[in-house]
């Protein structure tokens, strides 16, 4: 995979709201990147001693930690999500508190009411009878107070247990906040120790580049001395083969039978 096709799978991985699907894609892009390594290293022995092989991990440790800076970002992102919702639960539970209170106030005003007008009521048809206008007007008066009172009632239920599931979010929120922190420092953590990995594959990098570099250095230092000391052979068999020339013999006068005397 090149890394152009590379960054735009991270690129679009991370283009989500989604915290929990950006960081399975990360961990997904680091297994990859150390999938590439294993395959680079597969039947090679001592690899990742060697020159090559130091220069591959070299370069996945570096895709690793950009990768793992991504999930730093994303972990960033819930632990700030995870502090505004706590905030959040926090003043949503202090104002339910209040108006809460305030239901149960009118609640009881209310309550008082229906009593007072249920009082009036019995008077005017105990005095009046039931036909009587003002019978009536009080049994109307009457009937008004209870229905404000039954919406009353339902709305100090209705607040009640929406201030109870209020404080069981701010109790899950202010969970998520440690829980957040915790994964971001674990992120963090994992950039730090693959920088120190970086630092010490990089060093170990130079090293063996260093060793190739002398080794190769020493090669041709021997080629050469070889081909000096080759040199200096031939030129002493030279002088050897000319010094030595004068000393041969010198060839026998021909035979007196060769000359035709016979002696």
């Amino acid at each position: 995979m090149s890394e152009t096709l590379r960054d735009l799978v991270v690129s679009l991985s991370l283009n989500s709201d989604n915290f929990a699907r950006n960081i399975r894609s990360v961990q997904k892009q680091i297994q990859e990147a150390q999938s590439a390594f294993k395959l680079a290293s597969a039947g090679v022995q001592d690899f990742e001693k060697t020159a090559a092989g130091l220069s591959t991990k070299l370069d996945t440790l570096k895709r690793t930690m950009s990768l793992q800076k991504d999930a730093v970002g994303q972990y960033e992102r819930a632990l700030q999500q995870a502090s505004d919702k706590l905030q959040e639960c926090y003043a949503r539970q202090g104002e339910y508190a209040r108006r809460l209170e305030e239901a149960k106030n009118r609640q009881a005003q209310l309550k008082q009411e229906v009593t007072g007008a249920a009082r009036t009521y019995r008077q005017y048809s105990d005095a009046l009878g039931e036909t009587d206008s003002a019978t009536i007007a009080a049994k109307s008066n009457l009937d008004l107070v209870k229905e404000e009172y039954r919406q009353q009632t339902a709305e100090v239920k209705k607040l009640t247990g929406q201030q109870v599931s209020l404080q069981k979010s701010t109790q899950n929120a202010a969970d998520a906040f440690p829980s957040a922190q915790t994964k971001l420092n674990g992120a963090r953590a994992a950039v730090k120790q693959t920088a120190s990995e970086i630092t010490a594959c990089d060093k170990a990098l130079r090293l063996a580049q260093t060793s190739w570099d002398a080794a190769g250095r020493t090669i041709e230092s021997s080629n050469a001395a070889i081909t000096s000391f080759g040199k200096q052979i031939s030129v002493a068999e030279s002088r050897f083969k000319l010094a030595t020339a004068p000393l041969k013999p010198s060839p026998l006068p021909n035979h007196p039978k060769n000359n035709g005397f016979d002696r």
